[in-house]
């Protein structure tokens, strides 16, 4: 019987998983930076001076407020409340990143085996992450700097090496995390919220589960394979509303 999982990973890998999943993997709509939705893709916000707030943040989607919550990743740190010079500031800057994840949102190219992050400051943007190809570095950065109020591009973005173990290892990791009972609800959406990032043997899970059991069972599934370390970077939907609180000032 063929599984969800075996929907989005049935074949085996080549150069890279990007031909096998691309199909299906579409793009929801870009939401508020401050709410829940179904995203994978991950933009941090970093405030002027280390004032305000900072925010990471993943795009692509699924449908339903549980897929929401398992999906996104939206981490707040308040560092202290913006002072009144800076708060316009403030704004733009956040308006540059949400024109940012719009860009990025759009590009159909990218795969749960691709990382992009994003800092705005001052409307300086540095980009940042891993994808399985070059042409999404240098096609992600074009489309960045389409957006207005941009003043410099650093891209920073690393091209994963081409390696057969590596491909190997996305797939079977990939393939034991969805194909588990638990995880079938994330394997049937059309972009799983679990992403498998692997960097010459290195493997990091990266994304949003709904409770520490899940995050602690794609560890462990993601275990035994050969890498040579598995880093466990998910985070549960309790974390990001808990980040999201703003601290007490007295």
């Amino acid at each position: 019987m063929q599984t969800a999982a075996d929907h989005h990973i049935n074949t085996p890998l080549t150069r890279s998983p990007d031909h096998q999943i691309n199909k299906s993997i579409t793009r929801s709509t870009p939401q508020e930076i401050t709410r829940f939705h179904d995203s994978r893709i991950p933009l941090k916000w970093t405030p002027r001076d280390g004032t305000g707030f900072a925010v990471s943040e993943v795009i692509w989607g699924g449908s339903t407020m549980k897929s929401v919550i398992a999906a996104a990743f939206v981490s707040l740190l308040v560092l202290g409340a913006a002072p009144v010079f800076g708060q316009e500031a403030e704004r733009k800057d956040l308006q540059v990143f949400n024109d940012i994840a719009n860009q990025v949102n759009r590009y159909t190219q990218l795969t749960i085996f691709d990382s992009i992050s994003a800092e705005v400051i001052d409307g300086k943007v540095q980009l940042s992450g891993w994808v399985t190809m070059p042409y999404k570095r240098d096609d992600i950065e074009k489309r960045v700097r389409k957006v207005d109020g941009i003043l410099s591009v650093d891209n920073k973005i690393g091209v994963l090496p081409v390696s057969q173990f590596d491909d190997e290892l996305r797939f079977r990791i990939a393939r034991a995390i969805y194909s588990h009972s638990l995880f079938w609800s994330y394997a049937s959406m059309a972009n799983p919220p679990i992403r498998v990032v692997v960097n010459r043997g290195h493997v990091s899970l990266e994304g949003v589960v709904n409770s520490n059991v899940e995050r602690m069972l794609a560890r462990s599934l993601a275990s035994g394979f050969g890498a040579f370390d598995v880093k466990n970077l998910l985070k549960t939907d309790a974390e990001v509303r808990e980040a999201m609180e703003p601290r007490k000032t007295n």
